[in-house]
């Protein structure tokens, strides 16, 4: 994918999105090396990386992923970013506890927020070992 294949003759099938340093990036999918799906580098003419990706994702710099490269760009795109994950179970935890709010829709579009009551006990969220 260097400067080489982009001033190259013929039909050019597939493109690269390049990330820019001070914007959001685009969903990390799990082929993030096929046609249309593939992230640039915001400074090199090359694929994001397995660690690059991960990174985006939320992973922690010491987290491991298993198998072949296909394999771990598949289990990074697959993930739900982990400060969404967070979110969502300390939503859930305030839920168990009887504290937070809950807001349910009808059918036809109507909102119903429900209040709970105060905190009981605490669900403690711990990042797995």
């Amino acid at each position: 994918m260097g400067e080489r294949s982009y001033v190259a003759g013929g039909g050019k099938m597939g493109f690269f999105r390049r990330l820019a340093w001070d914007e959001p990036s685009p969903t990390i999918t799990g082929r993030s090396n096929r046609k249309g799906s593939a992230l640039c580098h915001p400074e090199q003419s090359r694929p994001l990386s397995v660690h690059e990706c991960a990174r985006l994702q939320g992973f922690p710099d010491d987290w491991h992923f298993v198998g072949s490269a296909a394999a771990q760009y598949q289990q990074i795109g697959n993930a739900v970013p982990v400060a969404l994950g967070m979110a969502v179970g300390r939503m859930m935890s305030q839920y168990l506890d009887g504290c937070g709010e809950v807001e349910t829709r009808t059918v036809d579009g109507d909102a119903s927020p429900r209040r709970r009551r105060s905190c009981g006990t605490r669900h403690v969220l711990r990042r797995p070992i």
